[in-house]
């Protein structure tokens, strides 16, 4: 599985968020099942933190908070 095969499609905005594809990978470079894609619009906060909804922003988050 690649980026092309993610279930869903990022948006615009996400691909400016995670760059190119819009897909945030977290520690799990080799495990595609676990990749979150970017939903987040251009009105939610550059720190969005998955409030709009966004799973890869709230993965991405999340993951911020058990970095020791």
């Amino acid at each position: 599985m690649n980026e092309s095969n993610v279930r869903y499609q990022s948006t615009d905005e996400g691909k400016k968020r995670y760059p190119p594809f819009g897909i945030y990978k977290g520690p799990f470079w080799d495990e595609p099942h676990l990749w979150k894609v970017c939903t987040c619009k251009p009105e939610c906060l550059d720190v969005c933190k998955g409030y709009c909804g966004c799973e890869a922003c709230w993965e991405s988050y999340r993951d911020s908070l058990t970095v020791a």
